[in-house]
């Protein structure tokens, strides 16, 4: 019996069977190389690890698959003391904290430098940190959150452009926003200034901000805000991370705007590839009113303007051609 045995075990070595899963655990993907230090779950589906190189991933599908999101210092300690209300604290006094369940962190003042290596939390707003050096942090209050609450940052492609947003909750001393964005080529790897918002210094209000990074190459490209107090002190915001393709994947025509206009507009489209173009505009009764464009263009975004001075008020229609592409949108004059 016990040679059979190890004949089926060879087999099954041989075959590629996955003898680590006879242990009952499972490899799983997590989507980095660096090293993981900690790992929290909120339920069956909902967990979070941290590690090296400020590396935070979110998993909503009990771990099948995961998002990474890269803060400035590794991170040592996860923690949840209740469902909404999590923690985080890792290297050069590093201090994570969120309040909605992990779907967003901010960065917290921990007053010291040291490494800090766990976070313990026997009731809402008392909690404990250690770390190197014998240092033994304590909040009675749940930890200070920075003084710019800063509650979402995205980044979309908008045709030819990446188009960041972000919000506010709260503003204290806030003088503004430095946008970073990481420029990855064969001689250079770091993070480069690319612009500035203004901060509305002291504001309990909600607040929407925007800022257009133009002029990209293809490829992925990650940004952050550098948030700046007056006294010029400052945080780092999330990384967030956006695919840009410098070319159109496809033919498109947009509409106008504005619309209704008066008495100009602009119409944009985008062309994948070298073709003729020609935009013609009509009015209601599909009587020709004017040609915006007739020729070769290049492949890339493009926009036209219409003047509809002389014109009288109503419903008319512009359509473009390009190659076999045809496509036709209605605007509004009103004067």
């Amino acid at each position: 019996m016990k040679k059979l045995f190890t004949v089926f075990l060879f087999a099954e070595i041989l075959c590629g069977t996955n003898i680590f899963s006879q242990t009952g655990w499972f490899s799983q993907m997590s989507g980095t190389t660096n090293n993981l230090n900690s790992i929290y779950f909120l339920n069956d589906n909902i967990g979070y690890a941290v590690g090296d190189a400020g590396t935070l991933i979110m998993t909503t599908d009990g771990g099948n698959n995961w998002n990474t999101a890269i803060f400035p210092y590794a991170l040592r300690s996860l923690s949840f003391p209740a469902s909404s209300r999590g923690y985080s604290v890792g290297d050069n006094g590093e201090m994570l904290k969120s309040t909605n369940s992990g779907n967003f962190w901010a960065s917290q003042i921990s007053g010291t430098s040291s490494n800090l290596k766990s976070f313990y939390s026997p009731s809402e707003n008392i909690g404990y940190v250690v770390g190197e050096g014998g240092v033994i942090l304590m909040t009675t209050t749940g930890g200070t959150v920075i003084p710019v609450e800063l509650t979402s940052f995205t980044a979309l492609q908008n045709r030819d452009e990446v188009i960041l947003k972000w919000q506010t909750a709260t503003e204290t001393n806030n003088k503004g926003f430095e946008i970073e964005r990481y420029a990855l080529s064969a001689t250079r790897k770091e993070w480069v200034k690319i612009g500035f918002v203004n901060g509305l210094g002291t504001t309990s209000e909600k607040h929407d901000y925007s800022f257009s990074d133009k002029n990209l190459n293809s490829g992925e490209n990650s940004y952050r805000l550098k948030q700046i107090d007056f006294d010029g002190s400052y945080h780092y915001s999330n990384v967030v991370d956006v695919l840009f393709n410098a070319q159109p994947v496809g033919y498109s025509l947009e509409q106008n705007y504005p619309n209704p206009f008066n008495p100009t507009t602009t119409i944009k489209y985008s062309l994948p590839f070298d073709s003729y173009v020609k935009i013609v505009v009509y009015n209601s009764i599909r009587r020709e009113v004017k040609v915006l464009e007739d020729g070769n263009q290049s492949s890339g975004y493009h926009d036209v303007v219409f003047n509809a001075a002389g014109l009288s008020s109503g419903v008319y229609f512009y359509r473009l051609q390009a190659g076999n592409f045809v496509q036709c949108k209605k605007f509004v004059l009103m004067k």
